[in-house]
């Protein structure tokens, strides 16, 4: 099977919604979604629909964050040859434990990361980069809105922001502010409709390192070291870069 998404056959891409289709295929038979979202003001609602549905719209989430992790791996050259294995291995990933076959908002705040991830490649030998580093800290701070624990990734950001580029305080001051940014959008909606500390408890009550489930850990612990890979490669590049200017 590796073999086969190695190659740049359309028949690969075609075969990824397939793959998840057969891994996703028994969350259609669960009696329960057991999961719960953990900011109700973004995704709750959603647990309201049936599970049948639930579970099409998570297939849809795995499989456009599929292509469009293989899309940004292709653009950027996180790759050293075109493949499908990133959609392969994002979409084992995400059905590779069966407590993580239902809908979360880890598969939502996943799309937004992987966005992220395209702004922050961006970075790259780039001569504006205000924009770039704006837009993936606010990205990643959404990210964290619908899915709590993303926020350990802005760490990852801001190591990235040193790494890809040369150190400027100017940078780092404006990663800071794109990802205070929506939390303050957040925070003067709330005042305006009184309901900001309700919101406040209710967001900080559902985060707990209990209720994040192993086989979710386990997924982003390997998306995150695949990424750190992926930074370490660039880094190298550019060190190379420099190496060949200098001799």
């Amino acid at each position: 099977m590796i073999r086969f998404f190695k190659t740049i056959q359309p028949a690969a891409l075609f075969s990824i919604p397939i793959l998840c289709i057969i891994l996703w295929f028994p969350g259609f038979f669960k009696q329960d979604a057991g999961l719960i979202a953990f900011d109700s003001l973004l995704l709750n609602g959603i647990l309201n629909i049936p599970v049948f549905l639930q579970t099409i719209i998570s297939m849809v989430l795995v499989v456009l964050g599929a292509v469009y992790l293989n899309h940004v791996s292709v653009k950027h050259e996180v790759i050293y040859r075109h493949s499908y294995l990133p959609a392969l291995f994002y979409v084992v990933l995400m059905s590779f434990h069966r407590d993580v076959i239902q809908f979360h908002p880890l598969l939502v705040s996943n799309l937004v990361i992987i966005a992220t991830l395209d702004k922050t490649f961006s970075l790259f030998k780039n001569e504006n980069p205000v924009s770039f580093v704006f837009d993936s800290s606010f990205l990643l701070a959404a990210a964290t809105l619908i899915y709590f624990p993303s926020f350990i990734l802005f760490f990852l950001l801001l190591y990235s922001i040193y790494s890809l580029r040369s150190f400027s305080f100017r940078e780092f001051l404006i990663a800071i502010i794109g990802y205070a940014l929506p939390f303050f959008f957040v925070a003067v909606y709330g005042y305006w409709t009184g309901t900001l500390n309700a919101s406040m408890q209710n967001f900080l009550a559902r985060f707990s390192i209990h209720k994040i489930d192993e086989g979710l850990v386990t997924g982003r612990q390997l998306m995150g070291y695949s990424i750190f890979l992926a930074l370490d490669r660039k880094t190298t590049r550019l060190n190379s870069s420099h190496t060949v200017i200098s001799y």
